[in-house]
């Protein structure tokens, strides 16, 4: 379904019939393209897209030397090892396999039926992408302006003398071609990367949202008609709270490293461009692309962070209503079937990781912001002034 079809029958206020949800979209089908079970052609792929991403490395090593001055930029060379790191995880980890899980994992939940939910995960899915591509749009405008004032076929007198990187680009036409052809290729393929992510994020962030709107109803229903609890609904809400645990289980594989790959990669993109924006001169249409490419990172990073974010409030959402349920029933077995049902939310945090190391929370968000707000301010510190 087109995503810009379901904003405009929501902006019309229009009512519309969306269809099962799926993952099945261009950038996952690309992914499995260059996946590392995708035979000689998938690997082929792989090693050419990683190969341009550290051959403008690679070609400056005959350069290099142990005098003071280091021809690579540590900056530069860190985001792109990351990226070469996200390329990878996605080659191994994202293949057929491990997609026919996914939906075999998604189904067995069996909450595709509910229209409510069919349309939470349309519509947000749909926004993501949006939003997605419009985060894109000024790092491919940055890129052009780039490689237009870092031509290395111009004469010296029409080449910028403001602007570091063009003038290193300049010096090399080898090394322009090379990070040209890398752009050209490391851009849409971090698009698709991004947007099989959120694929993955909805996928869970649907089946809470179905789990919350439940309890929700069994709430209001208890309060209208004063009917008892039904054991069995809640029972099986709880059952369907597994399997969406046991979802996420599967799926860390995979999101767990690719959520510090992608969120390191994007904080280091925009301390790296904020530090060119703030020391390293600039021509005025450099410049202004320049903070076009650092807000356009910055949407990207908060849609990233926001995906996975809300699958662990959403995990917490049912907490205060089935409390106030176990307080209005008198039946031992309905309490029982609550309290394991508060277990399994307290015991097993629903959510992406940090590395498998920290769990993504609106806390953890909070001290990485501090952190990077801390490397920013501290920037100026690391800066040697030029005599």
């Amino acid at each position: 379904m087109s995503d810009i079809a379901i904003l405009k029958s929501l902006l019309s206020k229009n009512e519309m019939i969306y269809p099962p949800i799926s993952i099945d979209s261009f950038s996952s089908k690309w992914n499995l393209m260059t996946s590392s079970t995708n035979g000689i052609i998938g690997n082929l792929l792989f090693l050419l897209t990683a190969g341009l991403m550290v051959a403008r490395y690679l070609i400056k090593l005959p350069t290099i030397s142990l005098e003071s001055t280091f021809t690579i930029n540590p900056a530069e060379a860190m985001y792109s090892a990351i990226k070469v790191f996200v390329l990878t995880l996605f080659h191994f980890k994202y293949n057929q396999r491990f997609f026919d899980e996914i939906i075999t994992r998604f189904k067995a939940i069996n909450i595709d039926f509910d229209d409510q939910t069919r349309k939470y995960f349309w519509t947000r899915r749909a926004a993501y992408r949006i939003l997605m591509l419009l985060g894109y749009m000024p790092r491919v405008y940055y890129c052009i302006v780039i490689y237009k004032y870092s031509w290395p076929h111009q004469s010296s007198d029409q080449t910028p003398k403001l602007y570091s990187i063009s003038a290193r680009l300049n010096d090399d036409p080898l090394n322009y071609w090379t990070s040209l052809f890398a752009s050209l290729l490391s851009i849409p393929l971090s698009l698709f990367h991004d947007l099989a992510f959120i694929d993955l994020a909805m996928l869970v962030q649907s089946a809470l949202y179905y789990i919350n709107n439940q309890v929700t109803a069994i709430s209001k229903e208890m309060n209208i008609d004063g009917s008892k609890l039904d054991c069995k609904a809640v029972k099986t809400l709880r059952w369907q709270y597994l399997l969406v645990h046991r979802l996420v289980d599967k799926s860390s594989s995979l999101t767990n490293l690719c959520t510090f790959g992608l969120i390191s990669y994007y904080m280091t993109f925009f301390i790296f461009c904020f530090y060119t924006l703030a020391f390293d001169d600039h021509i005025l249409p450099i410049k202004i692309s320049t903070i076009l490419q650092t807000s356009g990172i910055l949407i990207v990073l908060c849609l990233i962070i926001h995906a996975v974010v809300t699958i662990y409030t959403k995990s917490q959402e049912s907490l205060p209503t089935l409390y106030k349920l176990s307080f209005e029933t008198e039946s031992f077995q309905i309490l029982n079937e609550i309290s394991l049902f508060l277990y399994r939310i307290g015991f097993n945090d629903v959510g992406f990781s940090f590395g498998g190391i920290f769990m993504i929370t609106p806390d953890f968000i909070s001290t990485l912001a501090a952190v990077t707000i801390t490397v920013i301010i501290a920037i100026p510190s690391f800066v040697v002034p030029s005599s």
